[in-house]
């Protein structure tokens, strides 16, 4: 594991959580930009709409100007009138605008014929039979109707480049309805592709940007938790030191969490003075190796002295610390330090307190925890005593 100390593994993750959270958001909005293509695309077409709309309230004034409750036979005799009224609307013409028409329902047929057609300008359309095809309900829904209706050309709702027939019911006298029809193409390609188009550079740009801004702090979050574990530990052995120690008594009470076990090893001075510091380093990092290895996770050992160890065992009643103490005794002693020249076998002397009565201060845990120790030792070392919550230690 990267962090020695678990606090600052949790302050990690929780950055890398924020991390992951802001890019997660950014991707978010980047995928969403479909569903707003989408809504510029009808805002913009609805907007074309309205115009149209306009336009189209415009030319039926046009013929209630020109034509009083006459019947449909007298209106189509009305060439000049509709000529005019053709030029006026001759003027929408453009690029966008491809056909604009009017169209009445004759009764002898019952089919739709041309009032109108001023995109084309052939008079000699008038009259004759508009090719609705599939979109008759439409036409005959329409002009019964108040509102406008829009017929899109097959297979172009889900695309960029529509073409549309626009169809609103118009009053041409009291007693006839017509349906004023334009054909028009909206270039929405150009103008969503720009603006969704620079909104996803500017997400791409700011997820890259942001991306290193966060990878420079998520860097030194990480420099500034190892410089921290490393002035936490020491440099032998790699368990916490005793600054360590005073760093955890003031962010929580320990004996309301741990058990306590000194652990000091027998005759270490002398392994020192036989074989030299060196020598007595590698046993120094043995020794702590078998502890490890008969300890958990979230047990903490710290390099309380010279060859002295602080155990802080979580939740562990005196049982369970009898097993710990137990395997640490048997792995010590039967493990052989090995160097190029010797071969040393150590033990290890413990002292261990779980007093309920001593939880409130952990320095009354381990003083009492180092009175036992001195039994252990005095009694022939390479054993574990507990202190006696009662009495003192036996």
């Amino acid at each position: 594991m990267i962090f020695k100390n678990s606090r600052n593994r949790i302050r990690a993750e929780k950055f890398l959580g924020l991390f992951a959270l802001v890019i997660v958001s950014l991707l978010f909005v980047y995928w969403q930009l479909n569903t707003i293509r989408d809504k510029l695309r009808d805002s913009i077409l609805n907007i074309q709409v309205i115009a149209i709309n306009d336009f189209a309230k415009n030319a039926e004034n046009l013929f209630m100007q020109n034509f009083d409750d006459e019947g449909m036979e007298q209106i189509l005799q009305s060439k000049e009138i509709l000529d005019d009224i053709e030029n006026s609307l001759e003027i929408l013409n453009s690029k966008s605008y491809k056909f604009i028409y009017i169209l009445y329902k004759s009764e002898k047929d019952n089919r739709y014929r041309f009032l109108l057609d001023s995109s084309l300008h052939q008079k000699e359309r008038r009259n004759s039979t508009f090719p609705v095809g599939d979109d008759l309900d439409i036409y005959d829904d329409t002009i019964d109707g108040e509102n406008h209706k829009l017929i899109f050309q097959t297979d172009s709702k889900n695309s960029f480049n529509l073409y549309v027939t626009y169809v609103k019911p118009i009053k041409i006298s009291s007693s006839e309805i017509a349906l004023f029809s334009l054909d028009f193409s909206v270039d929405l390609e150009k103008v969503v592709k720009h603006i969704v188009g620079n909104i996803k550079n500017s997400i791409v740009f700011l997820i890259f940007l942001l991306s290193l801004v966060l990878l420079g702090l998520l860097i030194l979050v990480i420099k500034a938790i190892l410089d921290q574990d490393k002035a936490f530990l020491d440099d032998l052995t790699n368990t916490y030191n005793r600054k360590y120690l005073t760093y955890l008594t003031k962010k929580e009470n320990l004996g309301e969490k741990y058990s306590v076990m000194l652990l000091d090893i027998d005759y270490f001075k002398k392994v020192n003075d036989t074989y030299g510091h060196q020598v007595g380093d590698y046993v120094l990092i043995d020794v702590v190796s078998s502890v490890k290895s008969c300890v958990n996770a979230d047990d903490i050992l710290v390099r309380y002295g010279g060859e002295e160890f602080l155990l802080l065992v979580k939740n562990r009643d005196k049982d369970i610390c009898d097993s710990i103490s137990q395997r640490i005794l048997s792995r010590v002693e039967n493990h052989i330090t090995k160097t190029s020249k010797y071969e040393i076998k150590t033990t290890i002397s413990i002292g261990v307190n779980v007093c309920n009565q001593d939880r409130e201060d952990i320095f009354v845990m381990i003083k009492n925890a180092d009175e036992a120790l001195y039994v252990s030792k005095r009694n022939g070392r390479n054993q574990a005593i507990f202190y006696d919550c009662k009495d003192k230690p036996k």
